[in-house]
């Protein structure tokens, strides 16, 4: 908990600066690795505990992250569904993983796991960056190809229409700076709460 804590926490800087592909590329799945590995050989108590924390700081990226994503890629009319896969997946690999621990013991499983970081280096590899982020660095060529990737060359008017709106949105961001003390102003404080309460 406290790694998934502190991930969460990191994840922000680390995909604003890198992008959210390599957040997840490399990051993500280097304290998974990292994680595993360090519990695949443990031979005290103190090796469980620290792999346990870099699979906890792994966790925090991968929720902090593939939320924003998944938003920044996805139609608007498809951002709340495919919202949803985020936990329902989450909660679907903690069953296989409850599942797999009748039949395997905790070096096999832990084995297991750190295989399973595999495909998603691979799948991560063949995605591409969010165009909302490389549109925020001025990157619009690879934006533009992004964008076209994600929804088919036959959608070029759509693309041109979308990259004009992520224009406008980046204007805007580039006019409002938000900060902690954002979190007060009366149009957020209500939403945030509400955040905090569902939790």
């Amino acid at each position: 908990s406290i790694g998934c804590l502190v991930g969460c926490i990191l994840a922000g800087p680390v995909m604003e600066k890198f992008g959210r592909r390599i957040a997840l590329l490399v990051f993500t799945s280097s304290l998974y690795t990292i994680g595993f590995l360090l519990i695949l050989m443990a031979f005290n108590g103190a090796m469980v505990q620290a792999g346990r924390f870099f699979n906890g700081l792994g966790l925090g990226f991968v929720l902090a992250v593939t939320s924003v994503y998944i938003v920044e890629i996805a139609t608007t009319d498809m951002r709340g569904f495919l919202g949803c896969f985020v936990q329902f997946l989450g909660s679907f690999g903690v069953l296989m993983i409850f599942t797999a621990g009748c039949f395997l013991n905790w070096f096999q499983l832990s084995g297991l796991m750190m295989a399973m970081v595999i495909p998603f280096l691979v799948g991560m590899y063949s995605c591409p960056e969010s165009p909302r982020w490389l549109f925020s660095k001025g990157r619009e060529e690879e934006a533009k190809a992004s964008l076209e990737w994600l929804r088919g060359q036959d959608f070029k008017p759509d693309i041109l229409a979308e990259l004009e709106a992520i224009r406008a949105e980046q204007a805007r961001k580039n006019l409002i700076k938000v900060s902690v003390k954002s979190l007060t102003e009366r149009s957020v404080l209500k939403p945030f709460l509400i955040s905090i309460l569902m939790m």
